[in-house]
Formats: structure tokens, sequence, C-alpha cells
């Protein structure tokens, strides 16, 4: 069991030694020495123990090929895996990050192709010193599933994070903040500017004129400070403004126990009180009640910044 394990910190010249001659006491030694950087479920645990051969293989390796090539060497000893078996496991460390679909090799045996998720990797998937975990499938296609063991890479490439990030918050969604500076990443405030249709091309399919005239090169961003926004209603367009506005109501009015008695009227706002008909009238003209309020209708509110993502 000489040279077993190598350190898992890249140092390839420091080479472990697993002293157990049982699987159960080897493979306890081998999650002892992998625990920096790797977790290990009862599936991994099972696929672990069925890999390991006691008397000459090992199952960690440093990356010694080129970009998009991964070679396998065991630091340290001369004995290398000679025979692919299906669902034997290995770990190991790229020496270079990913630009297409790559081939995992050992020296004595020929290439196969690295597939994440049942497809070959896109560029920027496997990241240079990140660990992976490979596992070999005989069946169909002989190729090694992987899966990354520390932060890095082989989840989700970049193009791969953008398209689940549009998903998640499309273009032309809204983010309210509660404070911060007029500048967000991926975002813009919503102040009013003109900017590039050819640099913001989703963002202006989703806009378009609806707030403000284009020109050829430029659209409208909407202006909504000092605006509350309210939820589309089937009789009024995107981009449709508002003005203040009351709700039609009525006030009772009330007075006190004076009493006047008509025998008629005589036009709006006018009583004819002529007990005797001696043309005497009482005129009450035009009644206006004292005024209250500020220069607006608002509810309680904090301001924030409101911001469109493009």
């Amino acid at each position: 069991m000489k040279n077993f394990i190598n350190k898992v910190d890249n140092d390839p010249t420091a080479a472990g030694v697993v002293d157990a001659t049982d699987y159960n006491s080897c493979f306890s030694e081998i999650k002892g020495a992998v625990s920096p950087f790797l977790t290990l479920d009862a599936a991994v645990t099972n696929q672990l123990v069925k890999s390991i051969d006691i008397a000459s293989k090992a199952m960690f390796y440093w990356d010694t090929g080129t970009v998009n090539n991964v070679t396998l060497n065991r630091p340290g000893t001369t004995a290398q895996i000679e025979t692919l078996v299906d669902g034997m496991v290995v770990f190991f460390s790229p020496s270079n990050t990913n630009t297409g679909p790559v081939m995992l090799r050992f020296p004595n045996i020929p290439a196969k192709p690295i597939y994440f998720k049942g497809t070959p990797l896109s560029p920027g998937t496997m990241i240079k010193n990140s660990k992976y975990i490979a596992t070999y499938r005989a069946e169909g296609t002989p190729h090694w599933d992987a899966d990354i063991l520390t932060t890095g890479g082989l989840h989700y490439s970049k193009a791969e994070v953008d398209a689940l990030a549009e998903k998640v918050i499309p273009v032309g969604s809204i983010l309210k903040m509660g404070g911060g500076a007029n500048t967000l990443d991926g975002y813009f405030l919503c102040a009013g500017a003109s900017v590039s249709k050819a640099a913001f091309p989703e963002l202006f399919a989703v806009l378009g004129s609806i707030y403000g005239a284009p020109t050829a090169t430029q659209f409208k961003l909407p202006d909504w400070r000092g605006y509350f926004l309210r939820g589309q209603s089937n009789t009024r367009n995107m981009g449709e403004v508002e003005e203040d506005m009351f709700k039609s109501h009525s006030h009772t009015r009330t007075s006190d126990n004076t009493q006047v008695i008509s025998k008629g009227t005589d036009g709006k706002g006018r009583v004819n009180w002529d007990q005797n008909d001696d043309g005497h009238e009482l005129d009450f003209g035009t009644q206006i009640t004292g005024s209250t309020g500020g220069v607006e209708t608002r509810p309680k509110n904090y301001p924030v910044k409101i911001f469109i993502k493009y």
C-alpha cells in the first residue's frame, strides 16, 4: 500500500502511505486523507470501495497533460492503471482550464471523453487546479462521468449561469433598492435616460416605444421617480400616466336649530322666504368649505430606487 494516496494540496512530491491491508481499514485512511475537500455520502463510499485494488492501484492522480487533454499520473510511483473497469473512480486536478471537449487518458490506455450531465464539456467548465471525481462508464460510448469536488467549475459554465439568471430574472424585470448608488451592475436606474438599441437589444425588445419615441439608435427608459407603480388593467396601456385624482364623493352638511320656512323656490341656491308675499328673499349663494391637506394625495411611504434589468 505504499504511495497509495498523495496529499490533496496539489503538492505531487509529498506522497502519503496507507498501511491498511483490508478494504474497511484502507477506506478509513482514504476518507481521512480526502476529507479536506470531499464530503462522502453512502453512494460515493460504495464506489470508492469497489474501485480500490489493494494490491497496487491508486485512485488519486495529477494531470500532466495539455489543454483539453487530461493525462493522469501518480506522482512518486511508476505503477499506473493499465485496464479500465466499468464503475472505477478516479480523483484528479486538471492543470488547465478547458476550452472545449476534454479527453482523459492514462499513460498506457487510449483516451476517453469526459462528460458532464451526459454531454461533452463546454468551454470553461473544467477549471484549472479544481478537484474532480470521474467515474468510468463502459456501456454505450465509453466515457468518464465527471463532477466537481471543490468550487471552481464543472457544475455550470458562465453561459449556463447567465441563461439560468435570465430565466429567474428576465430582461425588463424591476428591482427596488432601499439605498446605495444610482448604478447597479446589470440594471439601469429608471430615470428616463436614453440608451443604445445596439448595445441593449433585449431590453429594447421589451420596452420599444412605451416610454418615448425611439430614435434611429436609441430608446427611452421609464422615468418612475416620484411615481407609484400599479398593475395594468384591461383598459390601460403600458406607459400611460394617470394624474392625481379623487374618487367622486359627497359630504353631508349639517346646521344649527334655526329653521327657514319657505313658500317656494326661485332658482338655484335661492329660497323665496316670503311668508307674507311681500317680495323678500333669502339668497344662500355659493357655499365653500375651508381647505386642508398638502400639494398631493399620497399614502405613507419611503423613497426607493427603481432599477430595470438589461
